[in-house]
């Protein structure tokens, strides 16, 4: 708690925005990694891996893998447990958000990013 002692114990709307935050910073992470082409985690790796298999953006494939890994802890949990244990708001969110913020990033480097040369040399070709 040493790092994070200046946080507090705030209300719980507040402690909810610091949330989303992480949220903010995980899907950048996580965009700049599968990005820049180099070795993955290992999570990240199976979602990259299912995503160029079905053809669909990372970000999507992201969501759908995130919410089947809640909705599988929370069977697993009933089932083992016989009641819901460390799923609460902020994970049911978290499991959707990173993947649209994931989309949403990528959506804004497509848009105002730098071209890489290969794009670059690509626009020279078709204009000739």
């Amino acid at each position: 708690m040493g790092w994070t002692a200046w946080i507090g114990d705030d209300p719980y709307a507040v402690r909810f925005l610091w949330g989303l935050l992480g949220n903010l910073f995980l899907a950048l992470g996580i965009y700049w990694q599968v990005a820049s082409k180099t070795i993955v985690q290992p999570g990240e790796g199976m979602v990259l891996a299912f995503s160029v298999v079905l053809r669909k953006s990372f970000g999507t494939v992201k969501v759908w893998n995130d919410v089947t890994l809640v909705l599988l802890a929370v069977i697993l949990g009933y089932l083992c447990l016989g009641h819901v244990a460390g799923v609460r708001e902020g994970t049911v969110v978290s499991a959707f958000l990173v993947g649209f913020l994931i989309k949403g990033i990528t959506a804004l480097r497509a848009k105002f990013g730098r071209k890489t040369e290969a794009e670059n040399a690509k626009e020279g070709a078709s204009k000739a």
